[in-house]
């Protein structure tokens, strides 16, 4: 990825204990909660962890923020919370806008690096809008 757009923790698994205990505390809470306060638990971890504390597998980064993300989507879908999703405007133009996001800056850039930060980028917010 070009340079400009990295940081110097990117890339870099970078975990510290305290901040690992309070994302299995935060995953647990996510699990047990009722589904209309798994936010509290993500809205917690997102602004007491630092965005820098991550896990990179092959490459990718997950931060906590996603990886926590991720564990409430699952739960949501095993619990087919999505059967009854219908869409309105507001889902089609965000849905919209985060195509834009992903194509605008990839191919400015004609980067793949810049594809997969966006791609990574997009997931956060549509995972944060489905919740």
């Amino acid at each position: 990825m070009d340079s400009r757009y990295s940081n110097y923790y990117d890339n870099v698994t970078t975990l510290h204990p305290l901040a690992l205990a309070m994302l299995l505390v935060a995953g647990i809470a996510v699990l047990i909660v009722r589904p209309r306060d798994m936010l509290l638990p993500m809205l917690l971890l997102g602004c007491l962890v630092p965005a820098a504390q991550r896990v990179v597998i092959f490459g990718l980064d997950f931060m906590f923020l996603r990886i926590l993300t991720m564990l409430a989507l699952a739960r949501l879908l095993a619990m087919s919370r999505f059967r009854r999703f219908e869409w309105t405007t507001l889902d089609k133009l965000f849905v919209a806008w985060v195509v834009v996001s992903i194509l605008i800056p990839t191919l400015r850039t004609r980067s793949t690096g810049m594809l997969i930060f966006q791609l990574g980028q997009s997931f956060d917010a549509v995972g944060i809008y489905l919740l």
